[in-house]
C-alpha cells in the first residue's frame, strides 16, 4: 500500500516523563473526485475585473480581486500538484467589461468550445475573488510588540465543468482565509489586490487535488524499560526499532495491564504512520478498551480512536480511489 503519511519532526517529552508527542503530515483526499479519464484541466478567468483601484492610500471595506492574477497562479499551483497530466491556462477573460451581476454559469456549448480550444478534459473557472479589509493590530516580534496592520478576509469562488454534462459538475465552490498586511512602506490597494489574488489561488486546491495536512499524536515514552528505550529511537526517527520494543512490551505484558494499554496505543501510532489504518484501528481500540474509565488516558485514546482514526479510515479509502490514476498500466 502506498504511504500517505510523512513525519515532520519528533519533539521532546512534556509535562511528565511518560508522555511524548510527534508532528507529522498526512495526505488527505480532495473534496471532489473525478473519473480517471479526466487527465487534463483548463483554467479560465470568469471573474468581473475592475481597474478603479486607488494609486495612493487604502479604502477600508470591500475590494474586488483580480481574476486574471488568480487564474494564472491557480494554474501554476494545480500544475505543481502533479495530480493531473497537464494544466492549460486560457489567455482571455470571459467576463471582461461585464457587470458584476452578470451570470457566471457557462453554457454547455461554451464549455465544449473552451475544452476543445484548450484540448482538455475538464474546465475550472475562476468566478470571483473578494477581499474584505479592516484595520487591526497584531503582536509581533520577541518580545511581542503591537503593529498596525490591515486585516483582510479573502473569499474565492470556482466552478467545475466537463463537456459531456449539460449542467456544471459543481457551481460556485467557495473557500476563505484571513491574512494581514503591515502598514509600512507604500501599501496600496493595488498591492493588496494583487497579493490577495495570488494567495487566494491556493484556497480552492482542496477541491481538486489531495492535500497534505499537519497532525499531532501522543505516545507513551515511559512506564517500563522498553517504552523508555523506544522513546530514544523515536527522537532519532528510528521508528522500526521503536516498534520492535513496543511490540516486545506488548507481548510481555499482562492482558489487562496499563503496560499493554500503553504499548498498544504506541503500536497504533506506528501502523498509522505506515498508512496501515486497519491495524492502527485494531490496536487503538484495544488501548481504548484497556484504559481506565474517566482517566486522561481514556479520554485521549477515545478521541484518537473515535474522532481521528475512524474518520481517517473513511478518508483513506477515498484517497486510495483518487490515487488509482497513478497505478501502472
Amino acid at each position: 500500500m502506498s504511504k500517505y503519511i510523512t513525519l515532520i519532526a519528533c519533539f521532546g517529552l512534556f509535562s511528565c516523563s511518560t508522555i511524548g508527542y510527534v508532528s507529522m503530515e498526512s495526505l488527505y483526499p480532495s473534496e471532489l473526485s473525478f473519473p480517471l479519464d479526466v487527465k487534463s484541466v483548463g483554467i479560465v478567468d470568469n471573474a468581473v475585473n475592475h481597474d478603479t483601484l486607488l494609486a495612493n492610500g487604502i479604502t477600508i471595506g470591500k475590494l474586488e480581486g483580480d481574476g486574471k492574477i488568480m487564474a494564472r497562479q491557480f494554474a501554476v499551483n494545480l500544475a505543481d500538484a502533479n495530480y493531473f497530466e497537464y494544466v492549460m491556462l486560457c489567455d482571455s477573460s470571459l467576463r471582461s467589461g461585464t457587470r458584476m451581476d452578470a451570470p457566471l454559469k457557462l453554457s454547455q456549448e461554451k464549455v465544449r468550445q473552451l475544452t476543445s480550444d484548450l484540448n482538455v478534459d475538464m474546465l475550472v473557472t475562476v468566478d470571483g475573488i473578494s477581499i474584505k479589509t479592516w484595520p487591526d493590530v497584531e503582536l509581533m516580534g520577541d518580545p511581542p510588540y503591537p503593529v498596525e496592520v490591515v486585516e483582510g478576509e479573502i473569499s474565492t469562488v470556482i466552478s467545475v465543468y466537463v463537456p459531456s454534462r449539460k449542467e456544471p459538475m459543481h457551481l460556485a465552490l467557495g473557500a476563505q482565509d484571513t491574512v494581514f498586511w503591515e502598514l509600512i512602506g507604500p501599501l496600496t490597494e493595488k498591492y493588496i489586490v494583487e497579493d490577495a489574488s495570488s494567495y487566494g489561488a491556493s484556497l480552492p486546491l482542496k477541491y481538486l487535488v489531495p492535500q497534505w495536512k499537519p497532525e499531532e499524536r501522543l505516545y507513551y515514552s515511559g512506564g517500563c524499560v522498553e517504552l523508555r528505550d523506544a522513546a530514544v529511537y523515536v527522537k532519532e526517527n528510528n521508528w522500526e526499532d521503536a516498534f520492535l520494543l513496543w511490540k516486545k512490551s506488548y507481548e510481555s505484558s499482562k492482558s489487562k495491564s496499563k503496560k499493554r494499554m500503553r504499548s498498544a496505543l504506541n503500536m497504533a501510532l506506528y501502523y498509522e504512520m505506515q498508512s496501515n489504518i486497519p491495524e492502527a484501528l485494531k490496536y487503538a481500540k484495544e488501548a481504548m478498551d484497556l484504559a481506565k474509565p474517566g482517566s486522561p488516558d481514556k479520554k485521549y485514546i477515545t478521541f484518537y480512536y473515535s474522532a481521528q482514526l475512524s474518520d481517517k479510515s473513511v478518508k483513506m479509502q477515498k484517497l486510495e480511489l483518487q490515487m488509482k490514476r497513478f497505478d501502472k498500466k
